[in-house]
């Protein structure tokens, strides 16, 4: 889970390779996944309040937080092509 307030604007870029891919927000890294993938892969983006929990020893929670404001998301897609 991101520690980010959803109540200022942030900037999230994925660095994305063959080798990895590396997840940022505001520049800095909070994930690197080392991964090799052998088709296209697509990314997808969305904001709720809904979650699910699976534990370790097959129990599974799902729920709903309470929201007391309108929910939105915006999104500025910038795409880079690396050769």
């Amino acid at each position: 889970m991101l520690e980010s307030s959803l109540e200022q604007w942030h900037t999230y870029t994925i660095d994305w390779t063959t080798e990895k891919a590396v997840f940022y927000v505001n520049e800095k890294e909070v994930l690197e996944v080392k991964e090799h993938y052998s088709g296209p892969l697509g990314f997808v983006a969305w904001i709720d309040n809904q979650f699910a929990v699976a534990s370790p020893d097959n129990h599974f929670h799902f729920g709903v937080v309470p929201t007391v404001e309108t929910q939105w998301l915006e999104l500025d897609i910038r795409y880079l092509e690396r050769m």
